[in-house]
């Protein structure tokens, strides 16, 4: 019974320290200033594109 419930304190107590992470990135993120946008570029290459490859097998 006591293996049980450490285990099942030990699962909660990392889903805790991971739900820790995600809050923090996304406060980095909504908090940065240079968070990948282009308009805070001056000038756009208009010949680079996402460039997606798919492989057939």
């Amino acid at each position: 019974m006591t293996r049980v419930t450490l285990d099942h304190l030990i699962g909660w107590f990392e889903a805790s320290v991971c739900d820790l992470r995600n809050g923090e990135l996304l406060m980095i993120s909504l908090l940065g200033r240079n968070n990948g946008r282009v308009r805070h570029q001056r000038e756009v290459d208009s010949r680079i594109g996402h460039q997606v490859g798919l492989e057939f097998r």
